[in-house]
């Protein structure tokens, strides 16, 4: 499942509140996702830290901290997969 946040900008929606935890459609459909073990994308770590893609950042994250995902390379040498660092049991 691929996940994008919005940028640095006026008006965007964060994704996580003051504590670093999802909010909102974030919070539902990422913690479904993660329930069910599904492997998440995000935005690459070098596009992540360019200045803007700041909701990518929380959102890298939260994923570690909430959903206890790790990010994992591509095939191409860049990061950006995001797996659970254990798999569900019904998923084993």
């Amino acid at each position: 499942m691929y996940v994008s946040v919005n940028g640095d900008r006026e008006g965007r929606v964060r994704p996580v509140n003051a504590k670093g935890l999802l909010t909102g459609v974030y919070r539902d459909e990422i913690l479904l996702a993660a329930a069910s073990g599904v492997i998440l994308v995000t935005d690459r770590e070098t596009d992540r830290e360019n200045g803007y893609n700041i909701g990518e950042l929380e959102i890298a994250a939260a994923l570690e901290k909430e959903c206890n995902y790790l990010e994992e390379q591509d095939e191409f040498g860049g990061k950006g997969v995001w797996k659970p660092a254990q798999l569900p049991k019904d998923a084993e």
